[in-house]
């Protein structure tokens, strides 16, 4: 028997305890209630617990989103279509979807800026760029830095 078992016969045990128990041993009525509750709960959750009722609810949540998915998909299909624009249609970003970008639209992407000179102050254990005069703690008792990582890739 194992302990989830046994310590569940044991409740209920302990809740159908009649007259023959002595009035002394008998748990008190607000944790028979409490026990009742319990077992009420245990039981209607054993077949979640054996993966009957969970695999049923999981198969119904998957059809659901199939489903709207589906839906959502026509929608954004006739909002496309009812305009010139089609998939560039602004009407798109009002309901909640990406409107595709024309060729151009986009920005591009921030370049780099130059690189910089990085001075390093063992006695002060500090780092300093100079363009911007912001002083960092070097982060190792050795003085090493992580200036590698700002570098541009070779």
């Amino acid at each position: 028997m194992r302990a989830t078992e046994r310590v569940e016969s044991l409740a209920g045990l302990g809740v159908s305890a009649g007259p023959q128990v002595h009035p002394a041993a008998r748990y008190s009525a607000d944790l028979v209630s409490r026990i009742n509750n319990w077992l009420g709960i245990l039981t209607s959750n054993k077949a979640i617990a054996n993966g009957g009722t969970r695999a049923t609810v999981t198969a119904q949540k998957d059809v659901r989103r199939e489903t709207l998915q589906r839906k959502l998909a026509r929608v954004r299909y006739l909002y496309c279509f009812a305009s010139d624009a089609g998939e560039s249609n602004p009407e798109l970003e009002r309901i909640g979807f990406q409107r595709k970008r024309q060729p151009g639209d986009a920005q591009p992407q921030p370049l780099p800026g130059a690189p910089a000179t990085l001075t390093g102050n063992q006695a002060e254990r500090t780092l300093t760029l100079p363009e911007s005069r912001i002083t960092r703690p070097t982060s190792s008792p050795g003085g090493s830095s992580s200036a590698a990582s700002r570098r541009k890739p070779a």
